[in-house]
C-alpha cells in the first residue's frame, strides 16, 4: 500500500460525503459549504504516522500551488502562459 492512501482516500470521501449530505438538506449551494468540507476532510491527517506528514505537506503544496496559479490566471493576475498547466 502507497503511504498516503489512508489519508487522500478518507479525505475525499469526508470531503464529498459532506457536500453530498449538505446538498440533500440544503438547495442553495456557497462556496464557504466547501471551505468547511475541506477543514473536515484535513483531519484526516491525523491518521498518518507521523513521519509520513512532511511527504503529505509537499503533496498539498504542489496541488496548493497548482490552484493558486489557476485562480491567478483566472482573475487576470498575472499573464497565461501558454502550456503552463503541464
Amino acid at each position: 500500500m502507497h503511504i498516503c492512501e489512508p489519508y487522500v482516500t478518507l479525505k475525499y470521501v469526508l470531503e464529498q460525503s459532506y457536500i453530498c449530505l449538505q446538498r440533500k438538506l440544503v438547495t442553495r449551494d456557497h462556496k464557504l459549504v466547501y471551505w468547511f468540507g475541506g477543514a473536515i476532510a484535513s483531519l484526516s491527517i491525523l491518521l498518518e504516522r507521523k513521519t509520513q506528514r512532511a511527504e503529505l505537506a509537499l503533496y498539498v503544496l504542489s496541488n496548493a500551488a497548482n490552484s493558486l496559479w489557476y485562480i491567478l490566471v483566472k482573475r487576470h493576475l498575472i499573464p497565461e502562459i501558454p502550456y503552463a498547466e503541464v
